[in-house]
């Protein structure tokens, strides 16, 4: 028996094309993330976790973490402080393409741009910034989705500078 388009009702028409496309092996899931236009995809966004640490090198004698920051405790060992204390801890989100900006601790504001993704790679400009405009840190980063990112930052009070953890997914 032979079929004709002609004589299967629309519903039937699409219904015929995933099974076919099911049949060759091919998702119309994946089919419709393929079609997207450069412009759809600019529009993703992705969820960023921002960790302000304030490190310090104070009198004491061993390396202090409390156990907020016990995920990092390898990474800042990296920083020649020995007292660290999470001072912020802000999730939201971002579109890429677009500036995301969160209030963080000491009056500071991180704003985020991110600039595109591949694979499990994020691309981060990175702006702090103190009051309304002053630009205390300036840089671009990438960042493996789910993991952080550690930047050492400007000096807060006499004896402590920021910590900044950046983890994109």
């Amino acid at each position: 028996m032979i079929f004709t388009l002609s004589h299967i009702k629309p519903r039937g028409v699409v219904l015929l094309m995933i099974i076919s496309l099911l049949l060759a092996g091919v998702s119309p899931v994946s089919l419709q993330a393929q079609s997207q236009s450069p412009r759809e995809a600019q529009k993703q966004s992705i969820t960023l976790t921002v960790r302000m640490i304030q490190a310090s090198d104070s009198d004491a004698k061993e390396r202090t973490i409390p156990k907020e920051l016990e995920d990092l405790k390898e990474d800042l060992s990296s920083f020649p402080y020995k007292v660290f204390s999470q001072l912020s801890l802000r999730s939201f989100r971002a579109t890429i393409g677009s500036a995301a900006t969160t209030g963080l601790a000491h009056g500071l504001q991180l704003q985020v741009t991110p600039s595109g993704s591949e694979g499990d790679m994020h691309s981060l400009a990175i702006r702090l910034i103190e009051g309304r405009d002053r630009v205390l840190l300036n840089m671009t980063l990438r960042t493996r989705s789910g993991s952080y990112t550690l930047i050492g930052g400007p000096k807060i009070g006499e004896n402590a500078v920021v910590v900044l953890a950046i983890s994109a997914k």
